[in-house]
């Protein structure tokens, strides 16, 4: 019993519990197994959701249990994106596999909302690189991806350099489909 007492007492003043302040032990083991721990981490403002669940407890306080650890992602994980993208991860990520979840809905809310058939193209389509978690923002400038539909106008009767329409296609096109195009006024 007393090496079972003694035991403890090396593990309380050891680096995961502050030396000389009383420890109120049921606050985070269960009585079936000291090994297991059951800390409601909701108390510390950061809740422990998706993959965060599984992280070992030394994994994120890795100083101990006195200092508080920074609750954003970029203060654990690395920015893949290299500061080119808001550090908001939980806007396009969820925590339980890190995958991408940026859908057209979210998309609306950038400086380039996915309006009509733009909406229905993979991701992938602007954003080749994307499969190297190294995601870069493409041009919101239309002849950029739609280069070759401007120079096809040339051979037709509405060649649009000799009639001087330049390259805001928003002007007359939407975003469904090129024909159609309303000429202003």
């Amino acid at each position: 019993m007393i090496a079972r007492w003694l035991a403890v007492a090396l593990v309380l003043s050891g680096p995961r519990h502050p030396a000389g302040k009383e420890t109120q032990c049921e606050a985070c083991h269960t009585v079936a197994s000291w090994q297991e721990v059951v800390f409601p981490h909701e108390r510390t403002g950061f809740p422990l959701a998706g993959a965060h669940r599984g992280a070992s407890c030394k994994g994120c306080h890795a100083q101990g249990y006195e200092h508080r650890v920074p609750a954003s992602c970029s203060a654990c994980h690395r920015d893949a994106h290299a500061g080119r993208l808001s550090l908001a991860c939980q806007g396009c990520h969820d925590e339980r596999s890190w995958k991408g979840s940026f859908s057209p809905e979210q998309h609306r809310l950038t400086s380039f909302p996915l309006t009509g058939r733009h909406a229905a193209l993979s991701c992938r389509e602007c954003h080749p690189v994307a499969r190297d978690s190294t995601f870069v923002r493409p041009s919101s400038d239309c002849v950029d991806c739609h280069g070759a539909d401007y120079g096809r106008t040339e051979l037709t009767a509405i060649s649009h350099t000799a009639l001087g329409y330049g390259r805001a296609c928003r002007l007359c096109h939407d975003t469904w489909r090129f024909k159609g195009a309303r000429v202003p006024p």
